[in-house]
């Protein structure tokens, strides 16, 4: 496992109050620029500048299912149905 220690940025309200209580998470900025443009209320919110590491792989990256539907897509053996982000203009769905 590598270890690895990012700085990012975060609305310093977000960080005060909701990390590691917002069901649906909390951004961190890769800059203040970022932080700024993406989140106008850390204007009045604040900024905080912290420091994430890797303690724990809790589940590894594996693609193989991902990749095993694409190549079965591309055989036609799964239909694919009315997908627009696999449609292709002038093409039937499931057609690669």
């Amino acid at each position: 496992m590598k270890k690895r220690t990012v700085i990012g940025y975060m609305d310093k309200v977000d960080f005060d109050h909701e990390l590691g209580e917002a069901i649906d998470g909390n951004k961190v900025f890769p800059s203040v620029e970022a932080l700024r443009k993406y989140k106008p209320c850390c204007r009045s919110c604040g900024i905080v500048e912290v420091e994430v590491r890797l303690k724990e792989v809790i589940q590894d990256t594996d693609f193989s299912e991902n990749i095993s539907k694409a190549m079965q897509r591309r055989k036609g053996t799964v239909g694919v149905g009315s997908n627009p982000q696999t449609e292709v203009p002038g093409r039937e769905p499931g057609q690669a």
